[in-house]
């Protein structure tokens, strides 16, 4: 059976461009050590010449922005039956990879869900 699940969180504010090169070259050194370090990639944005930096970074627009307001939304199928959602956390284990997924926060909320039912 396929499933719609989903999470999501909407982050409302202002964001300001970064302009400044320096402050640049730092986030997007800190948004990659970040990224490649969870993927485990091994990719060393250091290690990348200057010129090939700044080459990349002239396609570039950075931002920041201050949040005002989050707003969380899910739909985990929390109206399913329980055979329905089995299935639907058997299929999303398939697909998932190492990292979390919506098959692990799917299986917390069911199981706080079972709990509030029995308990």
């Amino acid at each position: 059976m396929p499933t719609w699940n989903f999470a999501v969180v909407h982050a409302s504010g202002r964001p300001a461009a970064i302009t400044e090169r320096n402050a640049l070259h730092d986030l997007l050194a800190r948004l990659i050590d970040s990224f490649e370090k969870y993927q485990g990639s091994g990719y060393d944005f250091s290690r990348l010449t200057e010129a090939y930096v700044s080459s990349l970074m002239e396609g570039i627009i950075g931002f920041e922005m201050h949040i005002e307001a989050l707003e969380g939304k899910f739909k985990l199928g929390q109206s399913w039956s329980n055979k329905d959602r089995q299935s639907a956390l058997a299929q999303l284990r398939r697909a998932a990879g190492r990292e979390p997924s919506l098959s692990d926060f799917s299986e917390r909320f069911y199981r706080r869900l079972v709990s509030k039912q029995t308990g």
